[in-house]
């Protein structure tokens, strides 16, 4: 048993994502961003700074092209609540690119 005072840090996992630029100029598209050398690298950073829960949504749909029906079975939530976030996500995303 742990003393109640420990705290312990959270670990980070790291990810890896492959992507191809068909993909990225796909979720570019989407966020209504042109698609050059710059924003390839924004994108990047934009999804390192995500957390896992929205990368594998973003993953899902702009990488292995997943329906949103498909997502939403996936996840256990209503079509419209993929929707909205994944909405809501991209909103976030075009800000930091």
């Amino acid at each position: 048993m742990l003393p109640p005072n420990k705290s312990f840090r959270k670990q980070k996992v790291r990810q890896a994502v492959n992507i191809d630029d068909t993909q990225v100029s796909d979720v570019l598209t989407e966020i209504g961003t042109e698609n050059t050398g710059e924003t390839d690298a924004r994108l990047m950073q934009a999804l390192q700074k995500l957390e896992p829960e929205e990368l594998q949504l973003v993953e899902m749909r702009f990488f292995e092209k997943r329906p949103f029906k498909e997502i939403s079975e996936i996840l256990g939530i209503n079509e419209a609540a993929v929707k909205a976030r994944l909405y809501r996500l991209l909103e976030r995303m075009k800000q930091m690119i």
